[in-house]
């Protein structure tokens, strides 16, 4: 399965809604969609009442929030689809970001978190571990300071690594650690760390609002059977690079979740995608699927 048919799939989270004012700050303009070079873009909407950051999914917790679920593979140039399965989930609220990641965990398999100290840094990275890129597009440009971008390396037992990088002048400093709520649980079947990301820890001044872009690159690093990796399809050249990484937009009306694409690991084409609104009333929207492979099928429908 080429990143090609993938990041078309993951398109429709983008297109599922009604039209967006979409804004972008300080002449950071996200690329156009283009299925061949990668990229992904999709909706987060906006959430009622706040997820608790516990490491625990509870029921209905997260059903207004953006799931999604299609990783590439690190080891594969990013052109096929991981064989293992991350759920990411994001929402918002006007004064925060909240992302839970929910990776698999194998029967008996221990995951490696080996670095309990946060002045290790970096080397996070060589546990079991989630890593975050967040910009939110120019918005943390304040006074003559120049917007910058976050990083976050977490482990399961939410030890990290953070960074902001200046990428207007290649400048990185890890001499920040943000005030950021987490919760991490090990289960059964699997690993959730859960994040309340205050606004506020990345500079952004004014509150969120819907048409909100945000730079969002979110990778899961695995240890077993050697160091892997594997994260929402873009460009990926450089992981320091904002512009490069997956767009979402902030929205208060309808989304899309894309639960279940276990078909296309196993060479079928199938998934599952539920549409939800952030409010009681009823919402219009238009989906619409295309998959560009040897055949391309293309199917557009309207819904109330």
């Amino acid at each position: 399965m080429m990143q090609r048919a993938l990041c078309v799939l993951l398109a429709i989270t983008s297109l599922a809604h009604a039209a967006e004012a979409r804004r972008a700050a300080d002449g950071y303009q996200p690329p156009q969609f283009d299925p061949q070079q990668g990229y992904t873009q999709f909706l987060i909407p906006h959430a009622a009442k706040p997820p608790t950051t516990d490491g625990q999914i509870e029921p209905g917790e997260w059903d207004q929030a953006v799931e999604l679920n299609a990783m590439a593979d690190q080891t594969r140039q990013w052109k096929e689809l991981y064989p293992r399965w991350v759920k990411w989930r994001l929402a918002w609220d006007a004064d925060n970001l909240y992302l839970c990641s929910e990776s698999q965990r194998l029967p008996g398999e221990d995951l490696v978190c080996r670095y309990r100290d946060q002045s290790l840094g970096g080397d996070t990275v060589l546990d079991d571990s989630i890593e975050v890129h967040f910009s939110p597009v120019g918005r943390n440009a304040l006074g003559r300071k120049l917007p910058w971008a976050a990083q976050a390396i977490l482990n399961p037992l939410g030890v990290g690594f953070y960074s902001k990088f200046t990428w207007a002048v290649a400048a990185k400093t890890t001499a920040w650690v943000p005030e950021w709520t987490i919760g991490s649980k090990i289960h059964e079947k699997s690993w959730v760390i859960e994040l309340k990301i205050p606004r506020t820890s990345l500079d952004v001044q004014e509150p969120n609002r819907p048409g909100d872009a945000w730079s969002l690159l979110l990778a899961r690093n695995w240890k077993r059977t050697g160091w892997q990796q594997s994260a929402l399809p873009a460009a990926l050249h450089s992981f320091q690079n904002p512009r490069e990484h997956p767009f979402a937009y902030l929205t208060d009306g309808p989304f899309a979740r894309l639960e279940d694409v276990s078909g296309l690991v196993e060479g079928r084409v199938h998934t599952v995608i539920h549409l939800g609104t952030c409010g009681s009333k009823a919402e219009k929207a238009n989906v619409r699927f295309t998959l560009d492979g040897p055949r391309k099928y293309e199917k557009s429908a309207d819904l109330d």
